[in-house]
């Protein structure tokens, strides 16, 4: 079933995934906006308790930095 409150929902697609699982089953990826935010501040604290050398290797992997900033 499509649930409407999904982080991932936007209209009548899903950015999480190529395509709408959610119509037919339980989906995996399923949380609230609130829950992602929660999430990704967990994640920024964490970021931010890494070495700058660890830190470096993961933001140049990932480009870290510019999605925090995003935030």
């Amino acid at each position: 079933m499509l649930k409407k409150d999904c982080f991932a929902i936007q209209g009548s697609k899903c950015i999480a995934l190529n395509k709408l699982y959610c119509r037919k089953c339980e989906c995996g990826f399923y949380k609230t906006s609130e829950q992602y935010k929660a999430d990704i501040a967990k994640v920024n604290e964490r970021l931010l308790l890494l070495s700058a050398v660890e830190f470096q290797g993961i933001d140049g992997k990932y480009d870290v930095f510019a999605k925090m900033l995003s935030q």
